[in-house]
């Protein structure tokens, strides 16, 4: 997908979706005029946000800042599965099984967004988003990719450009760090490793990404169409 946090980073969406129509991002911050001049450029429609009440409520501008500026916005909650081995130690492990709890946890969530897109009458830019943009974004950027019959290693190093920005962005760092964030610089230096203990793990629950949307509800005709709408239509 391609990935903005007021700044351009492309990556899977011209490999694999049609160009400047899927986008994913983070934490939207009040001065941070880039983010929607990047909005107008690529005139984005949708705004999709996983967070949940409670963290939306502190952040609200955003949602009358995008009705201004003529963008949609939809909140398909992705409960940010709390899991305290990850607060205190954020190992590859241990973050593997935190991804399969917001699997199981965000299924309602997951199962409105890939709906959003399967049912969407005119294909239009997109942004979907949580707080980071790196943990239930980039769980839901590898179902998408995997939809769209991406390579392992292309989708692996999608996870990775998230984690990159966040670790290089001063603004971001402090911000999480005012919140209170324990180790956030640890929790944000990620690798694609454990994507990959992950990927085995879900793998041996639910055989394949295919079969895990089947069993949230997002049926094989689904997954077809969200291909035919947002996949590109030649790769290579």
């Amino acid at each position: 997908m391609t990935f903005f946090y007021g700044k351009v980073v492309k990556w899977c969406s011209n490999i694999y979706t049609e160009n400047n129509m899927i986008f994913r991002t983070g934490t939207v911050f009040r001065d941070n005029e880039e983010h929607f001049r990047i909005i107008k450029k690529y005139k984005i429609k949708y705004f999709i946000d996983f967070r949940t009440e409670k963290e939306i409520v502190t952040n609200t501008f955003l949602i009358t800042r995008l009705e201004r500026e003529g963008v949609k916005w939809f909140n398909y909650t992705i409960n940010n599965y709390k899991d305290d081995k990850i607060e205190k130690n954020p190992t590859v492990n241990n973050y593997a099984l935190y991804y399969l709890g917001i699997l199981e946890h965000g299924k309602k969530g997951i199962y409105g967004f890939f709906k959003f897109l399967s049912n969407i009458p005119n294909i239009e830019p997109i942004v979907y988003g949580c707080s980071l943009g790196k943990d239930r974004t980039g769980i839901i950027s590898y179902l998408l990719l995997n939809i769209l019959e991406g390579r392992s290693s292309d989708i692996y190093n999608d996870y990775c450009i998230t984690k990159d920005f966040l670790l290089s962005n001063s603004q971001v760092i402090q911000y999480f760090a005012d919140k209170g964030v324990l180790d956030y610089e640890k929790r944000c230096n990620t690798d694609n490793n454990i994507l990959k203990i992950f990927e085995k793990i879900f793998e041996k629950r639910y055989f394949s990404v295919s079969h895990y949307l089947c069993h949230i509800g997002i049926t094989e005709a689904d997954q077809i169409n969200i291909k035919k709408k947002w996949g590109k239509k030649t790769i290579g």
